[in-house]
């Protein structure tokens, strides 16, 4: 009779457990969980709301805001980038050195708000050291100019120099006005 009372008492244990503590013990690590993605936001609005936080995230914007004239040439600074790179072909050498303008802009950045691309027609003769020398300048030159495309052909005089066609591309940034046509 004893261990019919104590089968009992352990089914009824088991059924309180599996019924009434399982479906709470899920609960309570749902809760535990929430209560840590609530509590990590406070905190990160904690520190947000500090002021030594505010100046350190401005100084790092500010550093941003330099680095990306690293890449992005100002609209009013295209024809000063084409003399430079003109003074460039000058110090290397390259001869018949002829820069223009594309109509085309870059498509890949036509739904970008604040960069717009523009190419360049870039077409000389030199040899083959010359051009490379050109080609690393341009490479180490700020803000960056891509080499989209470029091609080299013998020169027919058997001398040489190769005639280069080349197609750079710049990133510029979208006036103030163009800006607000998009966003």
């Amino acid at each position: 009779m004893a261990a019919i009372v104590w089968f009992c008492c352990i089914v009824v244990f088991a059924l309180v457990f599996i019924l009434v503590l399982l479906p709470q013990n899920s609960k309570k690590i749902s809760i535990e969980s929430q209560y840590r993605e609530i509590e990590s936001s406070a905190s990160e609005a904690f520190l947000a709301a500090q002021e030594q936080t505010k100046i350190r995230l401005n100084e790092h914007i500010e550093q941003l805001n330099e680095r990306l004239g690293d890449f992005v040439v100002d609209p009013g600074s295209t024809s000063n980038l084409t003399y430079e790179i003109s003074g460039i072909s000058n110090e290397i050498g390259l001869n018949l050195f002829r820069i223009a303008p594309m109509s085309e802009s870059i498509a890949a950045l036509d739904d970008c708000k604040y960069v717009s691309g523009q190419f360049y027609h870039v077409s000389f003769t030199s040899s083959f050291n010359k051009f490379a020398t050109f080609i690393n300048a341009l490479e180490r030159y700020r803000p960056f100019i891509f080499v989209d495309t470029f091609s080299i052909s013998q020169s027919h005089q058997g001398n040489q120099e190769h005639d280069v066609q080349m197609q750079l591309a710049i990133l510029v940034a979208k006036s103030e006005k163009a800006k607000k046509g998009k966003g």
